[in-house]
């Protein structure tokens, strides 16, 4: 893969990198040091130190600060009351950029509060891309992808706890992560971890009897009401399935290999309107390896719209001969998330 994209190479170093610092803070882990953002969500010393691994390794690359549209900002780490948890974020990236400081490390941070859609292009990160995940010491990804005119060129995906396939859930501590690195109309290379500049080998899913029962990627805790939504979609699309859960873009990495079939995010209360770091890097992902991407009502997915896909329903990633049955399936369903009050 000889890539088109300037600073790809640097950006796939620093995504390895960060997926051998976010094992090895998952190995001394403290839930106390969990803090919760206003949505409840957790974030964690690896969420913060990986967003800075990246942003600082994109910054010597380029010589310049990076455009960076990011999940975090470093505004909990400037209180003095989590002194020891930046004290933690500063070893972390100090694992991989050794001269950083505090100082230069939360204004890292904060390179991801761009509001995103400029001319010149810009990237986005979800540092750590099912946080709940990386608590469990499940599945979890490093998320980069660089977005051109609300189009994602570039991507980077790595998955530490993601093995060879075929993907067993019982087994999600592989020697060596999976790291997935696409760029838009050259295809789709899984390559290693401790070797992120090799060629690695092309993903390319093989196609699928649209009659057999496909798989469908769920996320491990999800609710009720949502789970009978997706069941219903599927069951009106005259689709077959059997589900498994894994958290995080992963499941975007799982249908790009064909180990899995089908990803579906439907809009609901808590999120009627997706974040573009939580889908950028594996759509491309996805796509570059055969798989069909869109939104619920068949659109592509529109990244130039500032911080979210603001303009797209939901999201669908799935074997390209199960596309079109799906989205008839969705057609069925009310997908105004507030239609459905109390959905998990």
């Amino acid at each position: 893969m000889s890539p088109k994209v300037e600073l790809l190479e640097p950006a796939a170093a620093a995504v390895a990198a960060a997926m051998g610092v976010a094992r090895r803070v998952r190995a001394r882990f403290d839930p106390g040091h969990a803090i919760a953002k206003a949505d409840t969500s957790p974030v964690t010393v690896a969420d913060f130190a990986i967003q800075a691994i990246v942003a600082i390794a994109l910054e010597e690359a380029a010589g310049a600060p990076p455009l960076l549209v990011g999940e975090e900002s470093a505004a909990a780490l400037r209180d003095p009351a989590r002194a020891d948890e930046l004290a933690a974020v500063v070893a972390a990236v100090r694992e991989v950029h050794p001269d950083a400081g505090a100082a230069r490390i939360l204004a890292a941070i904060d390179l991801g509060t761009h509001a995103g859609a400029h001319a010149d292009g810009f990237w986005t990160i979800d540092p750590v891309d099912g946080t709940k995940g990386f608590i469990r010491d499940a599945q979890y990804a490093i998320a980069l992808g660089r977005i051109v005119h609300g189009e994602v060129v570039a991507a980077v995906l790595g998955c530490p706890n993601l093995g060879r396939p075929p993907f067993r859930p019982d087994d999600p501590h592989p020697s060596e992560g999976a790291l997935f690195v696409a760029e838009r109309g050259a295809g789709c290379w899984q390559r290693r971890e401790s070797a992120p500049g090799g060629s690695g080998r092309r993903v390319r899913r093989r196609p699928i009897d649209p009659a057999d029962e496909a798989v469908m990627c769920d996320s491990v805790s999800q609710g009720a009401r949502t789970t009978a939504r997706r069941a219903h979609l599927l069951e009106a699309g005259r689709v077959r399935f059997r589900s498994i859960g894994l958290d995080s873009q992963s499941k975007y990495a799982m249908v790009a290999r064909g180990d899995g079939d089908i990803y579906l995010r439907l809009p609901r209360p808590t999120l009627p309107v997706e974040s573009i770091w939580d889908h950028a890097a594996g759509t491309l992902v996805a796509l570059e390896a055969g798989a069909a991407v869109s939104d619920l009502d068949g659109k592509p997915l529109d990244f130039g719209r500032g911080r979210s896909l603001r303009s797209n329903r939901g999201v669908v990633a799935c074997a390209a001969e199960l596309h079109e049955a799906i989205l008839r399936g969705a057609a069925t369903i009310d997908l105004d998330p507030f239609a459905v009050a109390g959905q998990g």
